[in-house]
């Protein structure tokens, strides 16, 4: 149940819904939620403000987290201190900044950014844990299911991922000079600039391409894992293309089906959840969208495309996400049709 929001809020009022919210936010909030939440945000400017003190005095309270009593004999006047902000804060307008602040905690999820730098040694490899997405150095995305796991191996010369248990999404960034490579029970699948899905079940991998082009070939894994015999010559998959390959004896050839709009949507559904973004152009975050839902978002021009993001949103609330951008990010959206949406800067 939803709580009535006035139109013109008090400020006893809008503390209350502020707090109301915060608590919202961090235990998740529905569609219906977020939508109403974005509606509430617009309303009236106080409710952003009283929601952003509200924020900070809860991350205040964070201070106290590692305090014990024997940590001291004295008071620490300066534990819950209020901290001067800085003069060119308070210049800012405060709706798109609680709004973006606001929606991160919502998701509980935090962007790990790569640290992983080329080097003249050996691959470096990083870990990724499950149910993770990570923005890598070069600007590459990896989505993992849950379950999943992956390991980054990255050298001067090439972008090489082991897809080691499960299923996972990438979203490739174009560098011809430095093929993306991705390892999957002794295949190996190249792209340059693209988006492609590879699910692994106990006697199969399944490839997907959902933007762009892709090379599936067999090639001995670097764990000693023999390659698929069936593969007897590399595969050129197409957007909307999958190929099933069978790793069990008596291996058949692999299975090649081109898949609609729907079906390839209703294939990478498990990508609906929330999706964290920390400073990320908004061209990005349209690309990953548009790849998840019927409904396209289209940029209309090149000020919309530069805008730069931070926040976390639902992955299947494209409207939801539009007005947002349009109540707090300078943002117009156009409506053609069912299944289109045109954003222009205001």
């Amino acid at each position: 149940m939803i709580d009535p929001v006035p139109s013109e809020p008090t400020g006893e009022k809008a503390e209350v819904q502020a707090a109301n919210w915060l608590w919202r936010l961090d235990r998740g909030l529905s569609p219906a939620e977020q939508d109403a939440f974005f509606d509430w945000l617009g309303t009236h400017p106080q409710n952003a403000e009283a929601l952003a003190r509200h924020r900070r005095d809860w991350k205040r309270l964070d201070g106290l987290a590692d305090w014990r009593p024997e940590h001291g004999q004295r008071p620490n006047a300066d534990l819950l201190a209020p901290q001067r902000s800085p003069r060119w804060w308070r210049s800012f307008n405060l709706l798109p900044l609680a709004a973006a602040a606001a929606l991160v905690v919502a998701a509980g999820l935090w962007i790990q950014f790569s640290s992983l730098k080329p080097s003249s040694g050996a691959p470096a490899a990083v870990a990724l844990k499950p149910e993770n997405r990570q923005i890598l150095a070069d600007g590459s995305m990896i989505k993992l299911n849950d379950g999943a796991a992956a390991t980054v191996l990255y050298s001067p010369t090439e972008r090489r991922i082991r897809l080691d248990r499960g299923e996972g999404f990438f979203v490739v960034k174009m560098d011809p000079a430095r093929p993306f490579l991705v390892e999957a029970r002794g295949l190996e699948i190249r792209a340059v600039g693209t988006a492609f899905n590879i699910s692994q079940e106990s006697g199969a991998v399944g490839v997907l391409v959902a933007h762009g082009t892709v090379r599936v070939a067999a090639s001995p894994s670097r764990e000693g894992a023999s390659a698929p015999s069936s593969v007897a010559a590399p595969i050129i998959l197409e957007a909307s293309q999958r190929a099933n390959i069978s790793l069990t004896a008596g291996q058949t050839p692999p299975e090649i089906t081109t898949l609609d709009r729907k079906e390839t949507r209703g294939a990478l559904a498990w990508q609906h959840r929330m999706m964290a973004f920390e400073m990320r152009p908004l061209s990005g975050i349209i690309f990953e969208l548009n790849l998840l839902n019927e409904k396209q978002l289209i940029i209309g021009d090149s000020g919309v495309a530069s805008l730069q993001f931070s926040g976390t949103i639902r992955s299947d609330n494209v409207e939801g996400f539009v007005r947002l951008l349009e109540k707090g990010f300078g943002v117009r959206g156009e409506a053609i049709g069912l299944t289109k949406i045109v954003l222009y800067e205001k």
